[in-house]
């Protein structure tokens, strides 16, 4: 029993030890919140295309057991995440398909989410990179 115990200790340390510059806890630092899409920035030009200002809004959340739930206009979905270093991937990632206003909006961050490979977090919001030609900036 003894030695389970000494496992999962070194198992929490070791899986919890990700930090950013700051050494700070990476998951820490994205658990807890709902993040909220404040707008789309593309890749190549910088272009930002801002999200409508209407009360529904597309958000996320990053349990602290690798889990990613989407929050979107009017369909929800969920996911698998992890992360090394900056190094951010999605995986599994699902979105019901129920048809409304905006729609469009989930469908973009869902292909944004899928194909992230970094991310950042500075001055209170989150910069997904993803390799689908535009990044996906929350607060």
């Amino acid at each position: 029993m003894r030695h389970l115990l000494l496992l999962a200790s070194f198992l929490v340390v070791t899986l919890g030890c990700t930090k950013d510059e700051n050494g700070e806890n990476q998951v820490n630092n994205l658990t807890g919140k709902f993040w909220t899409l404040k707008y789309i920035q593309n890749a190549s030009s910088g272009s930002i295309t801002f999200y409508p200002n209407i009360k529904e809004k597309v958000a996320i959340e990053f349990s602290d057991k690798n889990q990613l739930n989407f929050d979107g206009v009017c369909n929800g979905g969920a996911g698998d995440y992890a992360i090394e270093n900056e190094k951010l991937t999605i995986s599994n990632i699902f979105v019901t398909q129920i048809y409304c206003n905006y729609g469009e909006w989930e469908d973009t961050v869902a292909n944004g989410l899928e194909k992230a490979y970094k991310y950042k977090i500075n001055n209170g919001s989150l910069v997904i990179y993803s390799n689908a030609g535009y990044n996906l900036v929350f607060e």
